[in-house]
């Protein structure tokens, strides 16, 4: 139970053991500051005494006088020895504390602490690591936990405040999340949630907001990426009409609006396309565009007020995609995805000619013939390929009679959109001349439908 210091590279020691302790007092842990030579925090374990409180050491002078900094860790329980103190290598006076009864944090280099638990069990915390930007937990019993991204303790040590802020995001990797490996892990199978990919935002509310907050993400050019909104409804998948499995869903989440510390996690993807199919947002293939990396700028408006912050989306330290390979990726993921809004759009305009003609159709008579009306119908079916209504063996329904029609093209442009945007690197002269020909096609078929729809509306019945 003694503490030696050593001002030569261990040629002479000299004890420094903190003076109200007595013998057989295991000393824990003992932590060099990360930016003073002279300030070291020390713990000790004195519960195999018959002594269960809580002792914390701080010295700022070598060891030569030490201060005892317990407040807050003496929460009542009949045993908070304490394992390991831990200073953060990045923001001083944040210690973290584990003891017998959890996770404790200081953000005034011990003076005070209070409670991190959070989800952790009330378990012995035998010791900690600060990897980067998250906190690595060693328990006795209850396996290994950790804290993802603690950034906004770094922040609470400057501001504690309940005010309402953005808290600066730290650098987020664009790594491409794990896809169907077969089937997922039995539900009894033990085993942890991986954290999710993305950028972290981390806000702070204070009580009495009303209204909707919003958190916008924009380009080093300023041009808006993604906007999330409270007020934005939760997508509500019917298994029903899915060909996946709920296990495989993604959860959709609500940007909170609550009073506290908030995390919303951007998928470092580009708003989707509009009017999806179900299956396809809750699939593992996410329909919209990857961000690339570079500078963003992230926007939280709360009350009519806007804060920013910068964030930067660095690559997949794994790839050697060059910054030339992910623009070239990012432009024609970014066509093909402008495609199929277009062919969408084009899909419901045919959709309500459709309509349109039918009601025209049960309207002639004698005097005002049907055979107008049938080529017209005739025509728009050609451009659209409808799909035939009788049962089908399989879910991929009826093949495509032409190459031309819209149910063709925009299949076409969704394999093309994975084609592109499913790996990191530049697209193949394939992907380049496939897009161009999709792209002439569904100009064709737009001009088509125009002159069609001036026809139906020139039918005078």
């Amino acid at each position: 139970g003694l503490v030696w210091h050593s001002a030569d590279n261990g040629a002479h020691w000299q004890d420094v053991t903190p003076t109200p302790l007595t013998a057989w007092s295991k000393i824990s842990s003992l932590e060099a500051s990360h930016f003073d030579p002279r300030t070291a925090f020390l713990s000790v374990d004195r519960h195999r005494l018959d002594d269960p409180a809580p002792y914390v050491y701080a010295t700022h002078d070598g060891g030569s006088t030490w201060q005892l900094i317990v407040d807050g860790l003496a929460d009542g329980g009949p045993v908070n020895a304490v394992n390991v103190v831990r200073e953060d290598p990045v923001q001083r006076g944040l210690l973290y504390a584990g003891t017998e009864r959890g996770v404790y944090v200081s953000f005034d280099e011990g003076a005070h602490w209070q409670g991190l638990q959070q989800n952790l069990p009330r378990t012995s915390v035998r010791d900690l690591e600060v990897h980067d930007a998250d906190l690595v937990i060693a328990t006795h019993g209850r396996s290994f936990w950790i804290m993802d991204d603690m950034a906004p303790l770094r922040s609470f040590v400057h501001d504690a405040s309940a005010r309402t802020r953005l808290l600066a995001p730290i650098a987020a990797v664009r790594v491409r999340p794990l896809g169907f490996t077969g089937t997922p892990l039995p539900v009894d199978e033990p085993h942890a949630r991986n954290p999710p990919s993305g950028a972290y935002i981390d806000y702070v509310l204070e009580p009495g907001v009303v209204g909707p907050i919003s958190v916008t993400v924009r380009d080093s050019q300023g041009a808006v990426v993604r906007v999330y909104s409270s007020e934005d409804a939760p997508m509500r998948t019917d298994a029903a009409q899915t060909r996946s499995a709920p296990a495989w869903w993604p959860e959709h989440l609500v940007l909170e609006r609550g009073p506290g510390a908030h995390r919303w996690v951007w998928d470092l993807r580009h708003t989707p396309v509009s009017a999806l199919q179900p299956e396809e947002l809750s699939g593992e293939q996410d329909p919209s565009v990857w961000a690339p990396p570079g500078n963003y700028q992230i926007e939280l408006r709360v009350n009519g007020v806007r804060a920013d912050q910068p964030l930067t989306v660095l690559p997949d330290p794994r790839v050697t995609a060059t910054a030339a390979d992910y623009a070239a990726q990012y432009r024609l993921a970014m066509a093909v995805q402008g495609e199929r809004q277009r062919v969408l759009t084009l899909q419901a305009a045919a959709d309500a000619l459709a309509i349109r003609l039918h009601v025209l159709s049960t309207k002639t008579s004698e005097r005002q013939p049907r055979r107008p009306l049938a080529a017209a119908q005739a025509s728009l079916r050609a451009l659209t390929d409808t799909a035939a209504t009788a049962p089908w063996p399989d879910f991929t329904g009826a093949d495509p009679t032409s190459v031309t029609g819209l149910r063709y093209l925009e299949g076409a442009l969704k394999r093309l959109a994975v084609m592109v945007d499913s790996a990191d690197g530049a697209p193949t002269a394939d992907a380049e001349r496939g897009f161009v020909l999709l792209q002439q096609r569904v100009g064709a078929v737009q001009q088509q439908l125009a002159v069609l729809t001036r026809q139906v509306a020139a039918l005078a019945f």
